[in-house]
């Protein structure tokens, strides 16, 4: 993933958590860390630092790596994010 395109989904993501319908939401966000298995990815750690994911703390968030094309790493993301909901809307938590 270049600079360049890590900037935009920084940026992407930084309007995402502002508008309206999200900010002042309990929504869990997933984030899939697709084609992991190309050798010049980032590590997740590297992902979170640069998105600045660390500093969203009034929402539940979960980055995994991903392959979709063997799907490795995609039950355990689905999970997580249906435990989520599964806390927040059902459990009341």
């Amino acid at each position: 993933i270049s600079i360049f395109i890590l900037v935009v989904v920084k940026e992407e993501l930084d309007m995402l958590l502002q508008h309206p319908d999200v900010a002042g939401r309990k929504i869990p966000i997933l984030f899939l860390a697709n084609k992991m298995d190309l050798p010049d990815s980032l590590t997740t750690v590297k992902l979170v630092a640069g998105l600045g994911l660390e500093r969203i703390q009034n929402k539940p968030w979960h980055i995994r790596a991903t392959n979709a094309l063997t799907g490795e790493g995609l039950q355990p993301a689905i999970e997580w994010l249906t435990d989520q909901i599964r806390d927040i809307y059902i459990n009341k938590r």
